[in-house]
């Protein structure tokens, strides 16, 4: 799986061919045909392991008693990481959208459980009062998942607008989000 996503990162999508994943894979052709008849049900099982993880992460997120802001900047952090793993990378390169929309309802059903693992969070903050009360917790916590989308797209583009590949960069982006959330201030 990791010379597959790899091989999509270096190559796009459309120009990754399983003989160089076998390959790069040390496995024959022949065993990766067999569990990955196409190109296609490879990057659908790339993107089922990415959904997986992105679900774990969301229980995790639920159950946590950690302080509320510091639950979300872990999972901002986390997230934003432009060297996470390769997988999510190859899942969200612009050609092999068209293919992924076959995995869509359970794309969507993932991003809404880490949605209302965020909801939880955010008003676990408020009723504590680390959180202002002030926010929705459903709209932001959509912001919250549009910004790491937002960001990683950014990051896979061949022409980035902005560079947040230093830790430095992201942060500051996350300790801003914080200070945002944070109650006392309502700017």
């Amino acid at each position: 799986m990791n010379a597959a996503a790899e091989c999509m990162l270096q190559n796009g999508y459309r120009d990754t061919r399983m003989t160089v994943v076998a390959d790069m894979s040390g496995i024959s052709r022949a065993a990766l045909y067999k569990y990955f008849p196409t190109k296609d049900s490879l990057l659908l099982e790339l993107n089922r392991k990415v959904l997986e993880e992105a679900q774990e992460d969301s229980r995790r997120l639920s159950a946590s008693k950690a302080p509320a802001l510091e639950v979300i900047r872990e999972w901002l952090l986390k997230y934003l990481n432009t060297e996470q793993a390769g997988f999510v990378r190859a899942v969200m390169i612009d050609d092999a959208q068209q293919v992924l929309i076959q995995g869509q309802e359970a794309t969507e059903a993932t991003l809404n459980d880490v949605k209302k693992a965020l909801v939880k969070v955010l008003r676990r903050g408020i009723k504590s009062g680390e959180i202002r009360d002030d926010i929705k917790p459903a709209d932001t916590a959509h912001m919250l998942q549009g910004v790491v989308f937002s960001v990683k797209r950014n990051y896979l583009s061949t022409r980035p607008v902005i560079d947040l590949r230093e830790q430095k960069y992201r942060t500051l982006l996350v300790e801003t989000i914080s200070a945002g959330l944070r109650s006392g201030n309502r700017d």
